[in-house]
Formats: structure tokens, C-alpha cells, sequence
């Protein structure tokens, strides 16, 4: 099938080759290795400790930018740092939490998976086009939902030419500084249209995921918007939210 077939359908279950035996292999022996040295798959306490230690970082980030008192060029630096709090949130804890891999509770896993929303993101679209159709269609052009860019960039073979690509080495770097908005803008658009693209429809949301969404969005807002314009003036608080998303999008 052509790429430009795919991407006038919705995406659907793709046939792999059945030849599973590699698979099984290395599941086993992990297992088995973890098995024998009496390691837990799960609930693994330094897990804990790390997430303890990142939220530490991110919470006194924060208070420390809003309650220092610092003069404006201290105050940058102190949201890149918060920026790459936030980043590590996203590395460290809502990603494997979201993969079911933080803990064997469900409900620990969600908790720890709601972080994503200090990402601004939601944890029910990322729960899609992460889990399902990245790590399904790894690469897959078409299928794949983290090789769209809406033209930004080129990151497959299979995508259109234009002359403009050969630089994208040059200017990738600020395209991927812009990543955070484009989750936001990814995630209305899912939440209105049920769909991030003709091609990449989601799941129906419930009820409660519909409630956690906006919850979501209205703790990021009020943590990096509205807070702050109490206590700094706009033109700060619209650089400091500006630093912040581009340092947690280009470390993403």
C-alpha cells in the first residue's frame, strides 16, 4: 500500500510476520534474570526514590523562582532549570508509569502517569500515540504517529521532498523547541475532533477522561500562567513560560 493511501484511512491493525520466537526469547530471559537475582519487575523502591528526588527538584524550582525575589536574568536561568525539571518528570516518571511498567497497581500507574499534564499534555492522547502507535508501528511511515510533523520536517523517506529538507539539520533543533505546543495543540485538537489527523483516530473518551483532561490542563495553566501573573509582570511571565516550554521541548 502507498503512503498516500495510508494516510487517506485510518490507521488499522497492521500484519506482522507470526514468527514470534525472538520475542519470547528475550522476554523469557529477562524474566528469568530477574527471577534469579530476586529483582522486582515493578514497585522497585529506587524508582520511588528517584520520583521523590525530581518532584523535590521541580517543586523548589518553582518556589524558588516565585518566591526568590531575583532579578530577571537570575529568573532565566532558574526556568531552564524548571524546564529540565519538568523534562525529567516526563523521562522518569509519567513515561514508564503510562507503560504500566512504574507499578503493578493501576491505579498507582495512572497517578504517577497524570504528571503529564505539567508537560501540558494529556496522558490519554500520549497513552494512543505512544504505547500504541509508536511502539506498534515503530518508524512505519503512515502509521507512526510521532513521524508526523505537519511538514516541519522530514523524517522519513517516504515523505514528500522539498528542497527546503536539506538544511533541516540547521533548523530541527528550533522545530523540536516548539513540541510542547504542538502537544497542546494536538491534544484539542483530539479532544474536539476525536482524531489528530485523517489518518491517526483515537479512542472515544469517557466521561472521567474527558474531566481529567481539562483538570489537566487548567493545573498546567494556573502552575505556568496564571500563578505567575500574580506575582511577575506579563512581559516576564510570557519570556519565563517561552524558556521554560523550549528547554522541556528540545530536551524531549
Amino acid at each position: 500500500m502507498s503512503l498516500s493511501a495510508v494516510k487517506q484511512n485510518p490507521v488499522k491493525s497492521l500484519p506482522f510476520t507470526q514468527q514470534f520466537g525472538f520475542r519470547k526469547a528475550v522476554v523469557a530471559r529477562a524474566e528469568a534474570y530477574l527471577k534469579e537475582n530476586n529483582l522486582p519487575m515493578r514497585d522497585v523502591p529506587a524508582m520511588y526514590m528517584k520520583t521523590f528526588t525530581i518532584m523535590a527538584w521541580w517543586l523548589s524550582m518553582y518556589l524558588v523562582l516565585m518566591l526568590g525575589g531575583f532579578s530577571w536574568p537570575i529568573n532565566a536561568l532558574l526556568c531552564v532549570m524548571f524546564g529540565l525539571a519538568t523534562a525529567g518528570m516526563g523521562f522518569n516518571i509519567m513515561h514508564d508509569a503510562i507503560h504500566g511498567g512504574y507499578s503493578n497497581s493501576a491505579r498507582v500507574n495512572k497517578l504517577f502517569g497524570f504528571t503529564l499534564e505539567m508537560l501540558g499534555a494529556s496522558s490519554f492522547v500520549w497513552r494512543q500515540k505512544h504505547n500504541v502507535w509508536h511502539h506498534t508501528y515503530t518508524n512505519i511511515a503512515g502509521l507512526d504517529e510521532d513521524l508526523e510533523t505537519q511538514g516541519f520536517l522530514r523524517l522519513s523517506p517516504h515523505d514528500e521532498w522539498k528542497p527546503i529538507f536539506r538544511f533541516q539539520h540547521l533548523f530541527a533543533p528550533l522545530v523540536y523547541g516548539f513540541t510542547g505546543y504542538s502537544f497542546l495543540i494536538r491534544d484539542v485538537r483530539v479532544f474536539f475532533t476525536g482524531k489528530s489527523d485523517p489518518h491517526h483516530i483515537f479512542p472515544k473518551m469517557t466521561t472521567s477522561d474527558k474531566i481529567l483532561f481539562w483538570l489537566g490542563k487548567l493545573i498546567y495553566f494556573s502552575v505556568m500562567v496564571i500563578l505567575p501573573l500574580l506575582m511577575f509582570p506579563w512581559w516576564q511571565v510570557l519570556a519565563g513560560y517561552v524558556i521554560t516550554m523550549f528547554t522541556i521541548s528540545l530536551t524531549l
